[in-house]
């Protein structure tokens, strides 16, 4: 039959005191574990929201960029309308009376000056 040894009480202290400290030990390292998983998706989370915020800044960019284009081109078409009828005015013009040439190229003139 085996015998266990008998610790003395001295030696059933330190052993406690000795896992007390283990104990005290491992919890320290996973409070510190925890704490860096905590940091580290909080970093993620912040990256993640800074490349959202970046994200947003260039699409609206680029809608107003697409809009402004969309503007010019709209204030282009008008402006090559308003053209094509004062041409044919004149045209017409022209082919009605002589003197009123003289009078609508003044005409032109006056609205280019405006």
């Amino acid at each position: 039959m085996l015998r266990r040894p008998v610790l003395s009480q001295k030696a059933f202290q330190n052993a406690v005191i000795a896992s007390t400290q283990k104990k005290a030990v491992m919890s320290s390292k996973i409070q510190q574990h925890n704490a860096m998983v905590r940091q580290q998706r909080i970093a993620e989370e912040q990256r993640i929201a800074e490349e959202q915020r970046i994200a947003e800044e260039k699409r609206i960019a680029e809608e107003q960029r697409i809009a402004e284009e969309q503007r010019i081109a709209e204030e282009q078409r008008i402006a090559e309308e308003q053209l094509c009828i004062v041409v044919e005015e004149l045209r017409i013009a022209e082919e009605q009376d002589p003197e009123q040439i003289f009078m609508n190229s003044l005409l032109v003139m006056m609205n280019n000056q405006n």
